[in-house]
């Protein structure tokens, strides 16, 4: 069994398992090969010609059923335990860059917004001080919420919801009666976590590719419910 254990630790594929699967392989190799080289040994030390037990073949019917049906089962459990790894590793993978994504989103969407809106603020400073104020507190909501973000990988919807209700009210002053807009979310949702500031792009692309470019009036909505598959943002 010493030598099994020896002989196995050599190559690379047995190498890179579990400890719990290489203990398995070791067992189903060596109890069988242990049992030949016992047979052998005391055959030579009585003296008597090598065979194996009984003078036919028929004894190794076990012995080779043990090994084949040990081998079948452990390819078995490592395939499976190494498409788990893989699966995971994968996931992994993805929700890292989903996350790396989002940051460099956040990092573009911030300045380009806040630009934006300074650039507003100046021409109503001069033409609408009421409007001008309103901006300048939804705009420190926005900022506010923007920084906690930055600093976590995940929010409560309300927290997401009041983000994107400071934007879309920054919006409705900068594009006046061309704007409207209806946030809706259930109580019972407030709490759920998601990643932070994943609705504002696509709220900003709507607006950006299809209220700005139309003459008239247009509206934007975001409801939040829960549904037998989960719950569900539109």
């Amino acid at each position: 069994m010493v030598a099994c254990v020896l002989l196995l630790r050599r190559t690379r594929q047995f190498a890179r398992l579990e400890p719990k699967t290489r203990w398995i392989l070791t067992g189903v190799i060596a109890i069988p090969v242990g049992y030949l080289v016992g047979h052998h040994i005391a055959f030579v030390l009585l003296g008597e010609p090598t065979r194996i037990v009984g003078r036919d073949y028929v004894s190794m019917i076990p012995i080779v059923f043990t090994v084949l049906v040990g081998g079948v089962g452990l390819h078995y459990y490592a395939t499976r335990e190494q498409l788990a790894k893989e699966a995971a590793a994968r996931s992994e993978a993805q929700r890292l860059a989903l996350e790396s994504q989002l940051r460099l989103l956040r990092a573009q969407l911030e300045p380009h917004m806040l630009f934006n809106t300074l650039a507003n603020l100046r021409s109503l400073l001069r033409e609408d001080v009421e409007r001008a104020e309103a901006m300048i507190d939804q705009l420190i909501v926005y900022l506010r919420g923007a920084l906690a973000a930055s600093r976590t990988e995940s929010v409560a919807l309300a927290r997401e919801f009041a983000q994107l209700r400071a934007y879309l009210e920054i919006m409705a002053l900068r594009m006046g009666p061309r704007l409207a807009f209806r946030l809706e979310l259930p109580a019972s949702l407030e709490e759920t976590a998601i990643p932070p500031m994943i609705l504002q792009p696509l709220v900003e692309n709507a607006i950006k590719h299809g209220l700005e470019p139309k003459v008239g009036p247009g509206s934007i909505e975001v409801v939040a419910r829960e549904t037998a598959a989960g719950i569900e943002i539109r």
